[in-house]
């Protein structure tokens, strides 16, 4: 998944975007721990 990509500006961003503000701040590493594993497994599988 690259940055320019559809997948990235439709789904990924938005989705982890408005997760991030719903969540309380104690959460909020969690999700960009999840969210930048899933950025990086989507873009080399084989990790």
């Amino acid at each position: 998944m690259l940055f320019n990509s559809a997948e990235f500006c439709l789904l990924f961003f938005p989705l982890v975007t408005g997760l991030y503000f719903v969540l309380p701040k104690n959460w909020r590493w969690l999700l960009l721990l999840v969210a930048s594993c899933w950025f990086y497994m989507a873009f080399v599988p084989l990790f």
